[in-house]
């Protein structure tokens, strides 16, 4: 029931006291004292969401981009991908790795903007091109499905990739195991989404007002990120455990092996390439690079 409500956005409904004590405004920067929103960059966001997870520990950090929480004998590795090779080559701004079961969950972020229909996004070719990458990942993870589930490989859900809908007016929380406030929902989901609703003109436009009764909220995604409910098995995790690693490694021309040569793409309405180098990976395992 806890993870449920969670997961809908519920938990102050179930747990009315939990880390209700706010900062003490005396101890703020006199810029800070009266904020209670404020304008939020994308890669702002992305960086305060890879530093936090849950209660969990957090542990010295092994590699810039990577950290890694710890919770008892469980622990979890949150990669920060933004505007790097890594990004380029997954579509992911944030990639989470949960030991125990050894699988991977894909977040790409998303900034929703204030106007007349509200808080909206609207998607673009640099979506498009990202949304290209994820699709690739969970479309591997898709063929790799195993009849032979156990207790370490059953997930909930199959979907391995999720989009992170933040407003760009969010408040950073006081509580420092919280995550931005944003909406999860799965690439499948987002597919089905974008085929379905679009404008007077047909243009295609995510707003909040479909998203806030469908979505995942910041702690029940991430408890379903712990528990290891969701994300990839068998080889499509081997598959992301080599990338990640010669990506930390400095290898900038790392590819998926399950994926052909794509040329690549003219630059996206940030700055960013669309699509890394292809060359002939090296074996290499993300465990090993980060001393796991």
């Amino acid at each position: 029931m806890m993870l449920a409500g969670e997961i809908f956005g519920a938990r102050e409904a179930f747990r009315p006291t939990l880390r209700s004590m706010e900062a003490d405004q005396g101890d703020r920067a006199p810029f800070l004292a009266r904020l209670t929103t404020a304008h939020q960059l994308e890669d702002h966001v992305i960086n305060s969401d890879a530093r936090n997870f849950l209660d969990w520990t957090r542990e010295e950090e092994i590699a810039a981009a990577a950290l890694t929480f710890r919770q008892g004998d469980r622990a979890l590795t949150i990669i920060n991908a933004n505007k790097a090779p890594l990004e380029r080559l997954t579509g992911a701004d944030l990639i989470y790795f949960n030991h125990p079961t050894g699988s991977f969950v894909l977040v790409q972020y998303k900034m929703m903007e204030s106007g007349s229909d509200g808080w909206t996004y609207r998607p673009d070719h640099q979506f498009d091109a990202e949304r290209r990458r994820l699709r690739s990942v969970q479309l591997a993870h898709d063929r790799a499905r195993t009849s032979s589930i156990d207790v370490t490989n059953y997930r909930l859900s199959e979907s391995v990739a999720y989009f992170k809908f933040c407003k760009r007016n969010g408040a950073f929380s006081s509580d420092e195991t919280r995550l931005m406030p944003g909406y999860y929902v799965a690439d499948e989901f987002l597919g089905l989404y974008l085929d379905e609703f679009r404008t007077s003109r047909g243009a295609r436009l995510v707003t909040e007002a479909h998203l806030a009764d469908r979505a995942m909220y910041g702690a029940g995604f991430a408890r379903m990120v712990a528990a290891g409910l969701v994300g990839t098995r068998a080889s499509t995790s081997d598959e992301i455990n080599r990338v990640v690693a010669e990506s930390l490694s400095g290898n900038r021309a790392v590819v998926f092996a399950f994926e052909g040569p794509v040329p690549e793409r003219s630059r996206g309405t940030d700055g960013e390439e669309a699509e890394a180098e292809l060359v002939d990976p090296d074996p290499e395992a993300l465990r090993g690079t980060l001393g796991l």
